[in-house]
């Protein structure tokens, strides 16, 4: 937990007087050296949108084995828009997470599915969220524990 990212195989030492890079979880596959950096946040206020996509290129530009990584995003999260922005959230022609896990994700669809007045942009975030939930973009967190031993 909490690893500097030169710590973990096939990422680079930062350089100069570069910040020290970490991550909040890192799984290592021992047969493969699969690297899984996790990144866990409670909730996704603006700021760590944006946050997400600095990390993403700082760890892109660290990696030193020539071999993918996955970056997930584990959440409680209930904002709808906030949740889609992380499912969707791309650097240049690919997504950013490979996994976007919620805690609970029945919790967000039982909240999105409540009758409310809503206005338009308020709907959208739902719609998009639900879509993700229905197509498995939006995981659970069981859900994301079993393709982890598979």
């Amino acid at each position: 937990m909490r690893p500097a990212l030169h710590e973990l195989p096939g990422f680079y030492a930062p350089r100069g007087n570069d910040k020290t890079k970490k991550v909040d979880l890192a799984l290592v596959d021992r047969l493969s050296r699969h690297r899984v950096l996790v990144s866990c946040k409670w909730s996704v206020r603006s700021d760590r949108e944006e946050q997400f996509l600095t990390d993403f290129d700082a760890y892109s530009k660290l990696e030193s084995s020539g071999r993918s990584f996955d970056y997930v995003l584990v959440t409680n999260e209930f904002d709808p828009a906030r949740l889609a922005a992380a499912c969707e959230n791309r650097s240049g022609n690919a997504e950013i997470f490979t996994h976007v896990v919620h805690v609970n994700p029945d919790g967000p669809r039982a909240a999105y599915g409540a009758p409310v007045a809503r206005g338009r942009a308020a709907a959208g975030g739902i719609e998009r969220a639900l879509e993700h939930v229905a197509t498995g973009r939006l995981e659970s967190l069981e859900s994301w524990f079993e393709s982890l031993s598979t």
